[in-house]
């Protein structure tokens, strides 16, 4: 089988969860004690997608403010990005529009991202799922996901569905209104032009 390797960056503001919704996704645990990434992380996970063996990277970055600037060159380099925001914590969320500005500023044109609502184990939820799915229908986002890396809800389908766009596999609805506006080939007709006419015969009587 075909081997392929797929970065991923998952983003958002320290506190998050992303580190856990990564380990969750990679090696099916929860860390309740997880101490804060510094810098960058990643982890590995193969996956099989059709006729082909997906070599998957997940890269975890830091999202405290110091680190921040780092991004750029993680996201320039990704296939696919998600951004994480922690559904009990109000300021991540407003924190979405920056990470989506870093990512239109160094990501590859077209990247596919996808937005995660994390924590939703918890009490205390102060974003609503129609304010999230309001925003990404206002930024263009792929997909969005609730999810929880304690209990695993949604968090392969999360992950899994971000593979499987950038694979092409699944398209998203912006892709699919862009091929149901494209012009059909019409094939035209000049009615103004004559027909060629083979050049007259001479006989001999």
């Amino acid at each position: 089988m075909q081997e392929i390797l797929k970065k991923l960056v998952i983003a958002g503001n320290s506190g998050c969860g992303k580190s856990c919704l990564v380990i969750r996704y990679v090696e099916n645990t929860f860390l309740v004690d997880y101490t804060f990434t510094i810098g960058m992380d990643f982890k590995v996970k193969m996956l099989g997608r059709g006729d082909k063996n997906v070599k998957l990277q997940v890269w975890d970055t830091a999202g405290q403010e110091r680190f921040r600037s780092m991004a750029g060159s993680y996201f320039r380099a990704a296939q696919g990005i998600i951004i994480t925001f922690d559904v009990t914590n109000e300021d991540s969320f407003y924190s979405v529009n920056d990470w989506m500005r870093q990512i239109k500023e160094h990501a590859p044109e077209g990247i596919k991202t996808i937005l995660v609502g994390n924590k939703v184990d918890l009490e205390g939820r102060v974003v609503a799922r129609e304010q999230a799915e309001e925003l990404v229908e206002k930024l263009k986002i792929e997909s969005y996901f609730e999810t929880s890396a304690k209990s695993g809800e949604n968090v392969n389908e999360a992950f899994d569905t971000l593979v499987d766009y950038t694979l092409g596999i699944l398209k998203s609805k912006y892709e699919l209104e862009e091929e149901e506006v494209q012009p059909e080939n019409e094939t035209f007709v000049n009615l103004n032009k004559k027909p060629k006419t083979s050049d007259p015969k001479t006989c001999s009587c």
